[in-house]
Order: structure tokens, then C-alpha cells, then sequence
């Protein structure tokens, strides 16, 4: 018989049992007969089991530790034998071990211990036909593994979590260098495993000098922790940036181990933050501008309207006709820079009808070409049967002259301007991640496109903003752009600008699909020569100087005028002269109570009221919603008198049809 080595057959293949079985020597199967007594001292300091049995299976000796664990007393582990220590479906299996043991080489595998109970103990065996008191017998030792399956299953859910987590989750040492990093960062980042693993960690983070970014974090996170925003690159190069949070693994000593960071990709977020604060600061420099257009009007209203006055009692001949023309050609270019502030502050009275943008397009063609000059081409692509829309046809209209007259100016050599229609569907969910407050929905397409000098991400923020420009002084006054932003927006759309320098830009406007084409036709205009009338009509404006001149202009043309300052002071003069006034000219916005609801108030007692509004600002209902309701008659401020004697005309003639 083979010499067989007592270390090889009762320890177990662990580096602890190795060394202590080490430690009380090597006895020879041949040169010293085993016995139990011998063996006391070197089985008791075993954490391993040890049993010995016959050729044919029969229990020999186990032992006392061995007998402890599994359940049995010293007495009755001799009932125990080699095939019910294993579980009895794997007998076959234990049969095919003990008939492959040869000579002195020992058989490792793994299968769990039956208790006395029936419960099974995981564990890793070892068996080898070796000598005991003489005689051959198969010896067999064991190794509980109870707790190492038990924390490589945690350690494989452990792994299995972070890989499949959904933020970037990295390892690295004191040095920075990467040690792990899961599928989240892999795909984040966009390198494969083997391109991070054993890289300083500063090769992801794109800095002047990157070593310093890592530098302090690693040195503030050892003395705790660290959060904050940094910026990252993807393998194609691509800057983004990342909210992370650090924290240090100790040793059982204490002392710092590695380091895990958890970073965020937040990108998108600062985008739709800078979105929010782009809207917000647009929306206040509306309301800005729309409070200083509406007072602006008023006084735009007197000046123009005793300009007007002033012209009908003078002749050329006069001296002071000059003067009063320039005074003339001021209003003019006030009235338009006001006109302008109200479109951006969408405050704006809109007439909105149902218009074929394709035909709209179509008929200003002409016009547009004329206007971006010979060097440049335009050109449409019109997509045939797309869906109508509901605004403004004059708006609509500004809006494309003036976006072609940015882009003209954005070629100064010539080049290519493109006008495209189309009708799409906007997924909100899709939308609101790359843009804010997007509505699900039909929407008409309309892209004004050029190849021009392009604009840098600086001018993109801020070329909606009123008197921005990027002309010189006497080019341009910076309001097109924001008149476009305001039109689109009080028109329920959408507008989005992209371009890059050198290469040109492209403007598109989404504006809600209706579905009918059909528009309804205006009844002219009365012709403003020589109108006059004997009606009388109730003025309720609270501007004293708007009153005076509206009310000198009725009169001047034959009409009975009748004053109030307010809402209630207009209540108690109809009261009084319910049955001589022919129709009420209100302004809408005027303190404790608009135009709207004093006509409002008058119509619950007097149905057949008429009315005429002016307003160059219209209330909260029709600033929200950008259209008057069905019926309702206005002129905008700031009006010339004969447009006021024009307009109260038309709507008393269409009162008495």
C-alpha cells in the first residue's frame, strides 16, 4: 500500500487547516499505527468533519466535533454510515467516488451533509483510501461552506444589483485609479469595461489640468464624504454633466479602503432648468414690456389723434406744418416700436380666423422675394394637404417677413432661403425632455431655413429677447425676433431656433392644426372720407386725455357724446339715459372694474347693448387665450380719429342692418 500522508487525508484544502495541520507534523500510515487515542489532540483543533469508514461503508470512526455538528451523540453516530451521510439521491454518485479512489490520491467535491435532523449542511469533501489501525478504510473530511455559499450568493446579488443599477456606480483606489465600474457607467460613459478598468479616473473628466479635479474630491471624501457637479466626456468626445457623490469603504482597521462614486447623469435637467429660466425671464420681460406698451399707447393715442386734429385746420402753406409732420412721423415709428412690444408681450388683440398656410405662403412670395433682393434665392416646399390653423392672418404674415428679413440680413453675399410646410404629431412625453410646456397634438410645420453666417449658442439664448440685436445701431432695432416669439406664442404654438456658426439657421414654428379650411370672408370696411353721424355714445375711458380726444373726435363729426371715468360711473350715466344711447366706447383695462364686465353688468339689464372696445391691452380672459369672443367689437390703440370715426361707423351700421 502507497504511503499515505494523516496531513493530506484529515485536513481540509483550506490555507488555515494546512498550516495548523503543519504545525503537529506528518505521520506516516506506515510507520505508526493510527488509533483514536493518538488522534485526540489533532482532531479537536480541526474545523473540519473527519470520518472513517469501511471499504463496503460501514462507520469506523467520526470525530467528536463531527458528531456535534451534525446532530448525533458519540453512541449513536455509530448507526451512521458512509451513504446516508450524503443525501440518498446522490448514492450513485458517491459510489462512482469511492471507485475512483486509487492508491493515495484524494477525491474533492461538493456535496451537503445530512444532519440527524435531515437537514442538509453545505459542504466541500475530500476523500482517500488510506491505513487506519491497520487496515484499509476510505477516510473522508469536510469542510462546512454554509456561510461562503451564503455570501457568494449575496456577493452574486450584490453584483448582479450594481451592474444593473440604474445611476453610474465606479470603484477606485486612493490613487484614483478605476477598479470597477458597472453597466450603468459602461453605458453612460460609452467605453467598454476593458477601455476603465486600471484608468485614472481624471481620464473621464475633462479638465486644464485634470489631475485637479479628482485631487480634492478624493481628499475631502476621505474625510467623509463629497457631493457635487462636474463635467464628463463620453468616448465620442461629447461634454455632459453629472451629479456625483463619493464616500470611502474602511478596512477593519479603519482605515480607507477604495472609494465609490455614484454619478447622475443630469444633462437633460440642467437643460429643461435653463429652459425654465429662459421662459421665465422671457415671460418677465413681457409683462415689462406689455405694461410699458399699454401706458405708451395712451399717450401715443393724444399725440397722434391732436396730430391728426391739427393737420385738418392747417395748410401746407402753414409755417408750422413741417413741424406738426415730424411730430407726425415720431408717432408713426413710436406706434410701431409699441406695436412690436405688445406682439413679444402677447398682449396683442388678435382677429384669428381659419387660415391654409400653404396658400398664405404661396400669396407672399412675391412680396418676400422683393424683399430679401436678388442674391437670394427662395425657395418652398410645400407639403401638399396639411392641416389649417387658426390665427392672425396680418400676424402671420409679420412673422414671415420678418423672419425673412433675419435671414436675409444673415447673408449679406447671397444664398439660399427655404420655406417648408408640413403637418406632424408632437408626443408631449417625447418633446418636454428637449423642450418645455409642448402640448400632445396635430401641429402645422412651418421652417424658415438659411445658409447664412448661423448664430453661437450665446446669441440662440438670447435672440428672442426684445432689443437684442447683434446688427449695428442703425440696422436694426431687436425687436423682429421677440414680435415673431410673442405672435407664435399668444397664437397657442411653438417656436424653436437651431443653428451653429457658419452654418447657417432654421426657425420652426409649430402652431395647433384645425380642421377646417374654410375661412370666412370680412365685410369691407366703411370708407373713412366724410363720415359722419347724429348717435349718441357713452365714452368710458379713464386716461382724461384719451377721453378728451376721443370724445372732441366724435363730436367734431356730429355725434351726442356722454362721459364717464369708470366702469361704475358708465353703470349710473346709462342708467340715466338708457333709452337716447345708440352704443357704449369702453376702454377694457381700467381700475375696480374692466370694460368687459361693465358691459357685462349692463347686458344682465339692457340685452340690446352695443359695444365697441379699445384697447391697445386686453384682460386676463383674452390675454390668456388670444382672441375675443364671437361678437365683440374693438379698435386697437394707438388710432388716428378718422380710424375711430371709420370704426364706430361700421359697427353702428352693423347694429341697425
Amino acid at each position: 500500500m502507497a504511503e499515505v500522508e494523516l496531513k493530506k487525508n484529515l485536513s481540509t484544502p483550506t490555507r488555515s487547516n494546512t498550516t495548523r495541520a503543519g504545525k503537529q507534523g506528518t505521520v506516516s500510515a506506515r510507520n505508526q499505527n493510527i488509533t483514536q487515542q493518538n488522534l485526540d489532540s489533532y482532531l479537536s483543533i480541526q474545523e473540519s468533519y473527519f470520518f472513517v469508514f469501511s471499504l463496503s461503508g460501514s462507520f469506523i470512526f467520526a470525530s467528536p466535533l463531527s458528531a456535534s455538528l451534525l446532530g448525533y451523540t458519540e453512541k449513536n453516530i455509530k448507526t451512521l454510515d458512509l451513504f446516508s451521510l450524503y443525501p440518498s439521491n446522490q448514492k450513485s454518485f458517491v459510489d462512482d467516488i469511492i471507485t475512483s479512489l486509487s492508491g493515495s490520491k484524494p477525491i474533492s467535491f461538493e456535496l451537503p451533509l445530512v444532519r440527524k435532523d435531515g437537514r442538509y449542511v453545505s459542504a466541500r469533501s475530500t476523500a482517500v483510501k488510506g491505513i487506519w489501525n491497520g487496515e484499509e478504510a476510505l477516510l473522508f473530511s469536510a469542510v462546512d461552506t454554509t456561510v461562503q455559499k451564503r455570501l457568494e450568493v449575496e456577493l452574486s446579488m450584490l453584483s448582479h444589483a450594481l451592474r444593473n443599477v440604474s445611476e453610474s456606480l465606479s470603484v477606485f483606489d486612493l490613487s484614483g485609479n478605476i477598479i470597477f465600474v458597472n453597466d450603468s457607467f459602461i453605458k453612460t460613459y460609452g467605453y467598454p469595461k476593458e477601455e476603465l478598468i486600471g484608468q485614472s479616473i481624471n481620464k473621464f473628466h475633462p479638465s486644464q489640468n485634470p489631475r485637479q479635479i479628482f485631487k480634492p474630491i478624493i481628499e475631502k471624501t476621505l474625510k467623509g464624504s463629497w457631493e457635487g457637479e462636474i463635467t464628463a466626456v463620453r468616448k465620442n468626445r461629447e461634454k455632459f454633466s453629472i451629479y456625483i457623490r463619493t464616500s470611502p469603504v474602511l478596512g477593519d482597521d479603519g482605515a480607507p479602503i477604495v472609494i465609490v462614486g455614484v454619478a447622475r447623469d443630469i444633462t437633460e435637467k440642467k437643460l429643461l432648468e435653463d429652459q425654465l429660466r429662459q421662459s421665465q425671464k422671457m415671460e418677465a420681460i413681457g409683462q415689462l414690456a406689455g405694461g410699458i406698451a399699454h401706458d405708451f399707447n395712451n399717450l401715443l393715442t393724444v399725440i397722434e389723434g391732436y396730430t391728426e386734429l391739427l393737420f385738418s385746420n392747417i395748410s401746407e402753406n402753414d409755417a408750422s406744418y413741417s413741424f406738426v409732420r415730424q411730430i407726425k412721423k415720431a408717432a408713426d415709428r413710436a406706434t410701431s416700436l409699441t406695436s412690436q412690444l405688445l406682439a413679444f408681450s402677447r398682449r396683442q388683440i388678435l382677429q384669428p380666423k381659419t387660415i391654409d398656410v400653404n396658400m398664405l405662403v404661396s400669396e407672399m412670395s412675391v412680396m418676400l422675394k422683393r424683399l430679401i433682393g436678388e442674391d437670394i434665392e427662395l425657395t418652398t416646399m410645400l407639403s401638399p394637404d396639411i392641416g389649417a390653423i387658426k390665427a392672425d392672418r396680418g400676424q402671420m404674415e409679420q412673422v414671415l417677413m420678418n423672419l425673412a428679413v433675419n435671414a436675409r440680413d444673415a447673408m449679406p453675399d447671397g444664398g439660399l432661403l427655404t420655406i417648408e410646410t408640413k403637418t406632424v404629431s408632437l408626443e408631449a412625453a417625447l418633446y418636454e425632455r428637449h423642450h418645455s410646456g409642448i402640448r400632445k397634438g396635430n401641429y402645422v410645420m412651418l421652417a424658415i431655413s438659411d445658409n447664412g453666417i448661423g448664430m453661437d449658442n450665446e446669441t440662440k439664448e438670447r435672440v428672442f429677447e426684445p432689443f437684442f440685436t447683434t446688427k449695428e445701431k442703425s440696422k436694426g432695432t431687436g425687436l423682429g425676433l421677440a414680435t415673431v416669439y410673442g405672435i407664435v406664442k399668444q397664437s397657442g404654438g411653438h417656436l424653436w431656433v437651431y443653428s451653429e456658426p457658419g452654418q447657417g439657421t432654421t426657425f420652426k414654428i409649430y402652431l395647433p392644426m384645425v380642421k377646417n379650411k374654410k375661412t370666412k370672408i370680412d365685410k369691407p370696411e366703411t370708407a373713412a372720407e366724410d363720415i359722419h353721424g347724429t348717435e349718441t355714445i357713452l365714452v368710458v375711458e379713464d386716461e382724461f386725455m384719451v377721453r378728451e380726444l376721443v370724445c372732441d373726435t366724435l363730436r367734431t363729426s356730429g355725434y351726442t357724446v356722454l362721459e364717464a371715468a369708470n366702469g361704475k360711473q358708465a353703470i349710473e350715466v346709462f342708467s340715466s339715459n338708457k333709452d337716447k344711447i345708440d352704443m357704449v366706447l369702453t376702454d377694457v383695462i381700467m381700475p375696480e372694474m374692466s370694460g368687459r364686465k361693465m358691459i357685462e353688468t349692463l347686458y344682465e339689464a339692457y340685452p340690446n347693448i352695443t359695444a365697441l372696445y379699445m384697447s391697445g391691452y386686453t384682460d386676463d380672459a383674452i390675454i390668456k387665450h388670444g382672441v375675443l369672443e364671437p361678437g365683440m367689437a374693438y379698435i386697437q390703440k394707438p388710432f388716428s380719429p378718422k380710424a375711430l370715426i371709420q370704426k364706430v361707423r361700421q359697427v353702428l351700421e352693423d347694429k341697425f342692418e
